[in-house]
């Protein structure tokens, strides 16, 4: 109904909603019972954990598509805003071990310190 009567407006709604479902699906994933209960196995945990982290992988490989190679490309549409490319990247500090984990945030503090103003 939208796409009828304004075009840019239905094209807009058709890309975001498709992004908001893979951002819903990878929550729905992250949340689900097989990562919580304590019932459920340890290799169902894995099975689950890889499988959240695969759908968090193909939401930032999309959000990080208008900037590859290092430059912002604004012609590029993606299904996720550029906007939350940070918040996706620190989902993702949930799916590593806890060196890595300590390794990276001290990287990214010294990275962001001097930027703060």
């Amino acid at each position: 109904m939208v796409r009828r009567t304004d075009l840019e407006a239905g094209h807009y709604l058709s890309t975001y909603f498709s992004g908001y479902a893979t951002v819903r699906k990878y929550y729905d994933l992250r949340d689900s019972e097989r990562m919580t209960s304590k019932d459920t196995s340890p290799q169902e945990k894995v099975a689950a954990k890889k499988e959240a982290a695969s759908a968090l992988i193909a939401i930032i490989n999309s959000a990080g598509d208008s900037i590859k190679g290092g430059l912002l490309d604004p012609q590029v549409e993606t299904v996720i805003p550029l906007d939350t490319l940070l918040a996706l990247l620190g989902e993702a500090l949930a799916f590593l071990n806890c060196e890595q984990l300590h390794l990276l945030t001290y990287t990214l503090l010294n990275f962001l310190t001097p930027n703060i103003q």
